[in-house]
C-alpha cells in the first residue's frame, strides 16, 4: 500500500514546470444486493443500497507512459498492475438505504478511496478480481431484541470479481461481487467492543463462541451502468 499512496501523491503534486496528463473517470451508478453476517442474515437475508462509482482510473498504459515519473523502486510493481481506481473521499462507493421489510432497518455508507484490479480475461468483455480498502458506517435499528440498535463503523477489506462489458464507446455494464470483512463489532456494543462474544446461554461451554452476535462480513452484489468520460490534469 506504501507503493499506491506514493504514486498517489506523485499524481496529485503539480509541479513547477507540470506537463499535462488524461485519465478516464468512471462515473458509475446502480441497485446494490447485501447481505450481512449474524443475527442480521437470519432477520433478514438481504438489504438493499445504492452503488456508486466515481474514480479516476490509472490503467496499465497510462502506468507505462509515465512509468519514468514513478519511482524506481515502484516502477516494476505498478506498470504491472491492471488498473488503479482513486476514488473520491466524499463520494461514497456505497450508500446503504434499507428501511424495514421485516423487523431490521439499516442506512449509511461505504467508502472505497483505493481499489486495485487484475485482469483475468482479456477482450471487450472483462473480467477482473479486485481488491478495495473500506470503510463502513450503519446504523441499524431493529424490533428484534438480538439485533436491536447499533452504530457500526469499521474499517474493512474488499475481495471480490467484477464483469464488465461495453454497450457503446464511453457507456458500460458491470456486474460485480465484494466479500467485505471487517474488524468484527458486537451488536449493540460500542464502536470499541470486539467480537465474536460469549452467548450467555452457551456458558457452560466458553469455548463456544458466538458469531451471531457480532458484524464481521458483508456481501455486496450490485448491477451498475457506468459512463467514462477523459479528465485532463497537469502532471
Amino acid at each position: 500500500m506504501k507503493s499506491i499512496f506514493s504514486l498517489l501523491a506523485l499524481l496529485l503534486a503539480v509541479p513547477a514546470h507540470a506537463a499535462k496528463i488524461t485519465v478516464p473517470v468512471d462515473i458509475g451508478l446502480g441497485p446494490a444486493a447485501m447481505t450481512w453476517s449474524g443475527a442480521l442474515a437470519q432477520d433478514q437475508a438481504v438489504h438493499y443500497g445504492l452503488a456508486i462509482d466515481a474514480a479516476a482510473i490509472l490503467d496499465q498504459a497510462t502506468l507505462k507512459k509515465h512509468r519514468k515519473k514513478i519511482p524506481a523502486q515502484f516502477r516494476k510493481q505498478l506498470t504491472q498492475m491492471d488498473e488503479i481506481r482513486v476514488g473520491y473521499l466524499l463520494i461514497p462507493d456505497t450508500l446503504i438505504l434499507s428501511p424495514k421489510t421485516q423487523s431490521t432497518g439499516m442506512y449509511g455508507a461505504t467508502w472505497s478511496p483505493v481499489s486495485l484490479g487484475a485482469p483475468l480475461t482479456d477482450g471487450p468483455v472483462q473480467i477482473k478480481a479486485q481488491a478495495s480498502a473500506l470503510l463502513t458506517y450503519a446504523f441499524i435499528h431493529s424490533d428484534d431484541k438480538a439485533i436491536g440498535t447499533t452504530h457500526f463503523l469499521r474499517p474493512g477489506l474488499g475481495l471480490g470479481g467484477h464483469l464488465e462489458a461495453p454497450l457503446s464507446k464511453d457507456i458500460h455494464i458491470s456486474l460485480a461481487w465484494r466479500s467485505a470483512l471487517y474488524l468484527p463489532q458486537r451488536l449493540e456494543g460500542a464502536l470499541a467492543s470486539l467480537g465474536p462474544v460469549l452467548d450467555p446461554a452457551l456458558a457452560e461451554n466458553p469455548e463456544t463462541l458466538d458469531l451471531k452476535s457480532t458484524i464481521w462480513h458483508v456481501g455486496q452484489g450490485t448491477v451498475q451502468f457506468h459512463y467514462r468520460f477523459p479528465l485532463t490534469r497537469s502532471f
